[in-house]
């Protein structure tokens, strides 16, 4: 009997837990619906390896980088990594 209600409340809980098509769409969108099991997995860069601008005017706030993001972008952020670009700037 144990075991019958353990499986019980798995069955329950994986059934709630799907993925489902959110509610605005009716039961008829369930037959064309399909899922996949791929997922997103995003890594945050441990390290710099190299980086060339050694003045830290045209790199900055390279150590930005290595925080974990969230997967938005913010742009209104004054401390984002930002290449700069110069008109004088020459490459020998």
């Amino acid at each position: 009997m144990k075991k019958i209600s353990i499986i019980s409340c798995i069955l329950i809980f994986v059934n709630y837990t799907y993925a489902r098509l959110p509610p605005v769409f009716g039961p008829e969108y369930v037959r064309a619906a399909s899922t996949s099991e791929m997922v997103k997995t995003y890594l945050t860069p441990q390290r710099i390896i190299w980086q060339s601008d050694e003045s830290i005017k045209l790199i900055l706030s390279s150590e930005r980088l290595l925080y974990k993001g969230n997967g938005q972008v913010a742009v209104n952020d004054e401390n984002l990594f930002r290449f700069v670009s110069t008109t004088d700037l020459v490459f020998n």
